[in-house]
């Protein structure tokens, strides 16, 4: 397997994972970790050459990797490019596994249970557990880790012409997430929408005031994107609470975040999710 020319950040703890896939790839692996941690930069430093890419599509065919899913078409052509004999190894990238139904995880379970022997996959998903537990047992799963936070100031100090606001804000933004670092870096519009989020998500976790909660909520209830992006938001803040001090309640609320995203995530009525996470809110 050759190796990528530029070297993805990732998290002391996870190093000597990524060395060992580097010299030996097994014939299936799956890597997942938070939105942003660079799962699809890892897949393609493992595979700098993939014989394929697949990533989410919307209904026209573009690509979407926020709302957009894998459907059976990519897959069952994905079968007819791997049937061939080949005499060296050729590696399919799969993006955001997670988000394929259930007739696509089934078109690929037929891949991994049938493999040719010079084909290997690489799977990323951020939800694994949506993946159909046929699938996760034909994979080696690794779960990468967040970067530490002299690796995130080492990043951001890269960039000398950040002034000292950027570079704070980039800091609390990225939460240990190098992808989303440079994403961010390189994207000030998107930096300035992110971080006016996390502003919202701050007052939200910080007010006394049911009313001022259900406003700042309502604001970030017009689409599924927009609610999971700004629960995103509250869930990096409470994990750097509960890294700093858990208690009962921060670890409570935590919960709460996970269940509304799940919510969102099966569809439920994007204002109404917003509506009863706000009430439940209620743990402080």
């Amino acid at each position: 397997m050759s190796t990528a020319s530029v070297k993805p950040v990732v998290a002391p703890s996870f190093e000597p994972t990524y060395i060992r896939l580097l010299n030996a790839m097994p014939h299936a692996i799956l890597l997942h970790g938070q939105p942003g941690i660079g799962l699809r930069t890892i897949a393609l430093s493992l595979a700098p050459q993939p014989l394929a890419v697949l990533l989410p599509k919307d209904a026209k065919g573009a690509i979407d990797r926020l709302k957009g899913s894998i459907g059976i078409e990519q897959v069952r052509t994905l079968y007819e490019q791997t049937r061939s004999k080949q005499s060296t190894d050729r590696v399919v990238i799969i993006v955001d596994a997670d988000s394929m139904g259930a007739p696509a995880q089934n078109a690929l379970l037929k891949l991994l249970e049938e493999p040719t022997a010079t084909t290997k996959f690489i799977l990323t998903a951020h939800q694994p557990q949506q993946l159909l537990p046929t699938i996760r047992s034909r994979v080696q799963s690794f779960y990468v880790p967040s970067i530490t936070t002299a690796q995130t100031q080492k990043v951001i100090a890269a960039h000398t012409k950040l002034d000292e606001t950027t570079q704070k804000q980039l800091f609390f933004l990225a939460n240990g997430r190098p992808a989303l670092l440079d994403n961010l870096i390189r994207n000030p519009r998107i930096r300035d929408t992110m971080f006016t989020i996390a502003v919202d998500a701050k007052h939200f976790v910080e007010s006394k005031s049911d009313y001022d909660r259900s406003t700042i909520a309502l604001r970030h209830s017009t689409t599924k994107p927009d609610a999971i992006q700004f629960i995103t938001a509250i869930t990096d803040i409470l994990q750097f609470s509960i890294a700093k001090h858990a208690t009962l309640v921060n670890i409570a609320q935590l919960g709460l975040v996970l269940e509304a995203i799940e919510n969102l995530e099966q569809n439920h009525n994007v204002r109404l999710t917003m509506m009863r996470f706000v009430l439940q809110w209620k743990v402080k």
